[in-house]
């Protein structure tokens, strides 16, 4: 009989359990793998082939989330992470806290910056996927009173609180738990995106139609979060631009230096090319390796690593604490001259809010004319507000591009710049409404200013025409302070503009800058409150002395300040007009302080100079607004450290703008750019031109400051020193423009004022008599075939009027064809 082989099939192995502690010895091989980005079937292979460990797909995915294991986000959930942002952002949330919901992982604050710094073009062609998130807005422990419509700072305590926890609910499967905590696997479906806040990125048709009359808007516009480019790259710090800004300087300081120094040593220091920039002074190779100020056509505007070590150190050692210091826009000078009315300096306080005082039945009566204002700002908003509504759902695009887009257009076609979203909400009673305070500012205190001094102001304010722009602010909001911080508290836009106007208020009526101090902080710290920090209205407002508020309030101003810097670098990059007119105040500021500070300020001037320089452009609207702002600090300091001849180059243009457009007047003369370039010209001397700019300057604002006013007193003082240094000259195409100042003034009853006199004196002391001057003016206007020989002629009958009058003249400079020395002649 055959034997018959049976072979025995083993019995299938029972199913066995890898426990997780077993997987601790290559945990960190796997996370390893898998925080360089491998797909989890590329681990599994990589753990078979180097450990000899079989593990399957779903026990790795439980795995990884047992060990909460942090992965880069993919571009798809990063897209959703900065739609969800620009929503909350919309609702006047500033400050963001995601929490990943699946691993419980916290996304860090570099990466959300790095996520809401990409452009429009990192995420074209990309659909946002959902995710289990958490937003929430992160506060501090120590807070007690928070409520979302007071914008927190983006600095996180080491304790939190959720006080706005948005749990994201658009996975349809929940997450279960298993006996050993671990999450098991959770069905991947997923609802789609709500339009109303997601970008459809596939829809970029819009930024790419030449034909859609809202594409023209370059990425630095359509998104508010700033050209940084990659997403990945990290976001500086102020004090990191500051001292790119000095090093910066220090490169090219020999040569502004030594080119001013070249011009004005020329004879007769005559300046050829000051009517512009020549184009070879725009190039400058210190950029190509400059880390910071990469090259711009490689667009990397943030990088800035491997940056060479600043080896001027004593230069930098104070950066962090000047850098948070109080700032200014402007060069207003706070001198309080003379008090036409008196003013009351004690701030006082409202002892019943709703006592019933002369300036609350004022208000009363004035009423009518702050709530049409109110409606001005209502109907803008819902324009603006029906627009990017219009243009998101039309589109498929976010709200927040659409606000970027509606914003540049208007600034574009009406030289405005909108508000923000969430600000026309709040205008419209729509958006978040809340009485709490703000640190630092005391309402009682404002209102006690306006209540304690409403009699003077009334009285200066009778005296003016009704369509005077200081009685309109007047009777339209000043009045009305008490009732809106009753109704609306300090919290809302409504409070933030007049306290704006109330300095305005308070300088043109009278003339005194007591609490101009006090108002400009109160706005700036209300302004950044409400989410408006860095808009114009606001940067407007900085000039603050800090030695003159209350301690409380200059702690919360410092901080608003510092939050500011950051804020406008990262959003806008370091070379935006917003940023350029922030930083170069920060170094008009500067020059207040020691000599280290004053130097400080000297080298981030030159610095700043560099950058215009070399990415300089055409400016609009509010960037052109800016520029003149920048331009004029920058001018200013230049005076400073006597280069007035690069002063008199940079303050040129900045004074044609605001020559020909009305929105880039400065609030006060002697805060403006051709104020600045008239006495630039004086100290080169270049008298004629200083004197023409200086006139216009003084006539532009006569139907805003009397004659008598600090301002106008002290325009006229540089107008006659210049008069006094050009000697007895006589320039004629000045002449019939002083005749017409002095007749103007006469005939409106001003003659026998101060500012009246000091004209009429000085336009005698240079012989600029029309009766005396008749003969020698006809022999000027006389024939016109022989140009030169009347210029001669002339000329001739000029010298021998001041030889005959033995007038003294001590000047160099001067004449009305050439320079010409007269002390030879008198001799």
């Amino acid at each position: 009989m055959d034997n018959i082989i049976v072979e025995q099939m083993l019995p299938k192995p029972t199913r066995t359990y890898l426990k997780v502690d077993r997987m601790n010895d290559h945990k960190e091989f796997i996370t390893a793998k898998y925080n360089a980005g491998l797909k989890q079937r590329a681990i599994l292979q990589a753990l078979k082939v180097e450990r000899g460990v079989t593990l399957e797909l779903y026990k790795l995915k439980r795995m990884l989330k047992g060990w909460k294991a942090q992965k880069n986000l993919t571009i798809r959930r990063k897209l959703y992470i900065r739609n969800k942002i620009e929503k909350r952002k919309l609702d006047g949330k500033q400050t963001h806290r995601v929490i990943l919901a699946n691993n419980q992982r916290e996304v860090t604050q570099e990466e959300l910056d790095g996520i809401m710094s990409a452009t429009v073009s990192f995420f074209k062609d990309v659909e946002p996927s959902p995710i289990d998130a958490v937003f929430s807005t992160p506060v501090s422990a120590e807070t007690t009173d928070v409520s979302e419509a007071v914008m927190e700072t983006s600095v996180e305590a080491p304790m939190h609180i959720a006080i706005d926890e948005e749990v994201d609910d658009d996975k349809s499967a929940e997450t279960a738990l298993s006996s050993d905590g671990m999450e098991l696997e959770m069905n991947e479906e997923h609802h789609q995106p709500d339009p109303w806040f997601f970008d459809k990125t596939n829809s970029d048709d819009i930024y790419d139609n030449p034909n859609h009359e809202s594409c023209l808007v370059d990425d630095s516009l359509i998104t508010r979060y700033g050209p940084l480019g990659n997403p990945t790259k990290a976001i500086y710090t102020s004090d990191d631009f500051i001292e790119a800004l000095i090093r910066l300087g220090c490169s090219n300081e020999d040569a502004l230096v030594g080119e001013a120094n070249g011009e004005t040593s020329s004879e007769n220091n005559e300046i050829e090319g000051d009517d512009e920039w020549e184009d070879d002074e725009w190039e400058d190779d210190e950029w190509e390796d400059d880390p910071f100020f990469p090259n711009q056509e490689s667009g990397d505007i943030g990088e800035v690593e491997n940056m060479t070590e600043f080896n001027e150190t004593d230069l930098v050692e104070n950066l962090a604490m000047t850098s948070g210091s109080s700032i200014s826009d402007t060069r207003e000078s706070k001198s309080e001259g003379q008090h036409q009315f008196t003013v009351q300096e004690g701030y006082g306080s409202i002892e019943d809010a709703h006592d019933e005082t002369p300036l609350r039945r004022y208000a009363r009566q004035k009423r009518p004319q702050f709530w049409t204002r109110i409606e001005k700002w209502k109907e803008e908003a819902r324009e603006f507000i029906e627009k990017v509504d219009t243009l998101s759902q039309e589109h498929s695009i976010s709200l927040q591009n659409a606000e970027n887009i509606v914003s540049a257009k208007w600034e574009r076609e009406y030289n405005y710049e909108a508000y923000p979203y969430h600000i026309y909400k709040q205008i419209l009673g729509e958006g978040a409404r809340t009485m709490a305070g703000i640190d630092g500012v005391d309402s009682d205190l404002l209102c006690g200013i306006v209540e304690d001094n409403f009699t003077p102001l009334r009285r200066a304010a009778n005296e003016l025409s009704p369509d005077n722009r200081a009685r309109i602010d007047f009777d339209s909001y000043l009045v009305h302070f008490p009732f809106v911080i009753d109704k609306y508290g300090l919290n809302h836009f409504f409070t933030a503009s007049i306290l704006i106007a109330a300095i305005r208020v308070f300088y043109q009526l009278v003339y005194t800058f007591n609490f101009s101090d006090l108002l400009d902080a109160s706005a700036f710290c209300i302004y950044d409150s409400i989410g408006m920090g860095a808009h114009s209205d606001a940067l407007s407002c900085i000039i603050v002395d800090r030695t003159k508020i209350e301690p409380t309030l200059a702690v919360a101003y410092d901080a608003a300040t510092s939050n500011l810097q950051e804020m406008v670098l990262q959003i806008y990059g370091p070379d935006h007009p917003k940023t350029l007119r922030l930083f170069s105040t920060l170094a008009w500021y500067m020059l207040m302080g020691s000599a280290e500070t004053r130097r400080q300020s000297e080298l981030i001037t030159y610095g700043i100079i560099q950058t215009i320089k070399a990415r300089y452009t055409t400016y609009q609207g509010s960037s052109q607004r800016a520029m003149i702002v920048c331009f004029t600090n920058l001018g200013d300091i230049l005076g400073v450290f006597d280069n007035f001849y690069l002063s008199s180059k940079i303050l040129v243009e900045p004074s044609i703008w605001e020559a020909e457009y009305e929105h880039c007047r400065a609030l006060l003369p002697t805060g403006s750019s051709m104020h600045h370039l008239g006495i630039a010209y004086g100290k080169i001397g270049k008298y004629e031109e200083g004197l023409r700019a200086l006139l216009t300057c003084f006539n532009g604002y006569r139907d805003q400051f009397d004659i008598n006013h600090p301002e106008s007193l002290e325009q006229i003082a540089k107008i006659t020193q210049i008069m006094d240094l050009r000697g007895p000259v006589l320039y004629n195409h000045l002449d019939t423009f002083y005749d017409g100042l002095l007749e103007s003034l006469d005939a409106a009853g001003r003659a026998n004022s101060r500012g009246y006199q000091s004209l009429y004196k000085a336009r005698k002391r240079g012989g600029i008599d029309a009766s005396e001057y008749a003969h020698i003016l006809a022999l000027r206007r006389s024939g016109t075939r022989t140009p030169d020989l009347q210029d001669f002629v002339y000329a001739q009958g000029l010298e021998c009027w001041l030889y005959d009058q033995e007038v003294p003249f001590v000047a160099q400079q001067g004449g009305w064809v050439q320079e010409i020395n007269y002390e030879d002649m008198i001799d």
